[in-house]
């Protein structure tokens, strides 16, 4: 058979076309590849900048790194060529605006492959799994309907955090502890804590406390170095392989246990509504459950836990350092709160547009001292360029919020908790909620249900609590530190307060509210 001039003709043009993209793609990869890197700090052999690195606060180091090079820094650690992020409006410029290019994850090796933290909406790679998870975690917490469906439960556990206040006001930072973990867990899988020894709770806290000892700077450099997680655990230098074997039963732990108790109970028909159980019910009406839907709904659910426990518990103990610090500041809350909600009856969600001065407290608090500090480093999928810098494809990106939130160019005097500067209209660029909870596609997708928790704590203290410095034997005030501690979450070192009914009518509001839940 022969073919015809005309389709040869037709051929060789597609061919030389396809030469001609081909090198045209080349040479653009060329022409990106002679522009220059972002400024940065000096680089090493092997090492590129990490000996400059602290092991703590390593965000005042990217902040210094800012203030010689600018807000965009290039560093290397190790061989990963990394991305720091000093300002606001260069993480919109990139996470947010190409965010298609910047919402994949590196690789954590540390977490993931010896640890056991699988199939998680955080350190899943962009791609249809963390399509699937962020779906689910999206429409159980991100629609108005999924929202106030959780109200009463919130009230119940506030009301709870204020009895135990009432009983034990010295061990308040384990009372927001135990509100996070208790809302979620009912959520994700239908259990109620009812008990401070509550099994799955401290299922959950050993696996995470685990996680983060095992999880030190040491042990990471598997993360940059790949082949050191084949070394035998028996070999000097494989500590760290031990440790995390240890922490991979924990979070497996984590992962099975309470999602065996959602099955057992869904078997039974005495299931509570959960977000597992929907997931499962879902595939049971598809036909099937494989192995793959198991392992992302046990790795979604056990996220929401992990990530939504510890850092809301974190905003309310730096709210109450700051009242503590700034007595005049929660004077002018409980006046606002007094005013409009009165003496008989708790705040509640439908008070928000009312207390303008609450809400600036609550922004004021996430700016203050953010809870993440560096929040987790996205990746990029392609090179980029960006006011004339080349960004290589797989760059670790890292945005420093916690300078974010020191910006002085923004913000007048940062160390100072000055609520009063989001009150009246506040610019996007101000208000700290549009960079605490991350960027682009890799924002927390349950922001706004955990700030319906802060605010109702917040309105629920200010109506029902008063704050003092706590006194010595002596009775000297005893003014607490303004000190937090370092890692990839941020809280208030340890410190001692004075939490008191605001009178006998508040305490005895707050009893009847818990008779009301069954709770006292």
């Amino acid at each position: 058979m022969t073919t015809s001039p005309h389709w040869t003709s037709i051929s060789v043009i597609i061919l030389l076309a396809t030469i001609g993209f081909a090198l045209y793609k080349a040479y653009r990869g060329v022409a990106s590849r002679t522009l220059p890197y972002p400024p940065g700090p000096p680089r090493l052999p092997i090492l590129g900048s990490v000996h400059l690195l602290p092991q703590e606060y390593q965000e005042k180091t990217f902040a210094e790194w800012g203030k010689t090079f600018g807000d965009l820094v290039f560093a290397k650690l190790f061989r990963t060529p990394t991305i720091i992020i000093n300002s606001f409006e260069t993480a919109r410029d990139l996470m947010e605006k190409r965010s298609r290019n910047y919402s994949s994850r590196p690789r954590f090796i540390l977490m993931t492959e010896l640890m056991g933290w699988k199939n998680v909406l955080t350190h899943t790679p962009y791609g249809d799994e963390f399509r699937l998870q962020r779906k689910w975690i999206q429409e159980a917490f991100q629609t108005k309907a999924a929202l106030d469906s959780y109200r009463a439960l919130q009230r119940r556990e506030v009301n709870v955090v204020l009895a135990n206040l009432l009983s034990s006001p010295n061990a308040f930072m384990a009372h927001f502890t135990r509100f996070s973990a208790s809302v979620i867990m009912e959520i994700c899988y239908g259990h109620r804590v009812t008990s401070d020894h509550d099994k799955f709770i401290h299922i959950a806290e050993r696996a995470a406390t685990a996680t983060v000892t095992a999880g030190s700077a040491g042990s990471m450099l598997v993360d940059f170095f790949p082949i050191l997680k084949l070394l035998p655990t028996w070999m000097p230098g494989a500590g760290f392989k031990r440790r995390a074997f240890h922490v991979r039963e924990l979070v497996k732990e984590l992962y099975d246990a309470p999602y065996s108790m959602v099955c057992e109970k869904m078997a039974s028909g005495i299931a509570w509504p959960s977000f597992t159980s929907t997931l499962l019910e879902q595939c049971y009406r598809k036909g099937e459950l494989t192995a793959y839907d198991e392992d992302n709904i046990k790795g979604a659910a056990a996220v929401i836990y992990a990530a939504g426990t510890e850092t809301t518990a974190t905003v309310m103990i730096t709210f109450i350092l700051a009242m503590v610090t700034f007595p005049d500041i929660y004077k002018k809350l409980q006046e606002e709160v007094g005013r409009v909600v009165g003496s008989d009856r708790l705040p509640d969600f439908d008070d928000r547009e009312s207390l303008p001065y609450v809400e600036s407290v609550i922004k004021e608090s996430y700016r203050w001292h953010v809870p993440v500090p560096l929040g987790i480093p996205h990746n990029t999928m392609k090179p980029d360029v960006y006011n004339g810098y080349y960004i290589p494809q797989n760059s670790m990106v890292i945005g420093n919020i916690w300078n974010m939130s020191q910006d002085e160019s923004v913000y007048l005097n940062p160390e100072e908790f000055r609520p009063e500067r989001f009150l009246g209209e506040t610019n996007f660029e101000l208000d700290p909620k549009n960079f605490v909870f991350g960027f682009g596609r890799r924002q927390c997708p349950g922001a706004d249900f955990a700030d319906r928790n802060i605010f109702l704590l917040v309105a629920s203290l200010a109506a029902t609590m008063d704050l003092a410095k706590a006194k010595d034997s002596e009775g000297r005030e005893i003014t607490p530190p303004i000190e937090f501690t370092s890692g990839f979450v941020c809280r208030p070192k340890d410190f001692v307060c004075q939490i008191t009914p605001r009178s006998e009518k508040a305490a005895e509001l707050i009893k009847q509210m818990n008779a009301v839940t069954g709770e006292v």
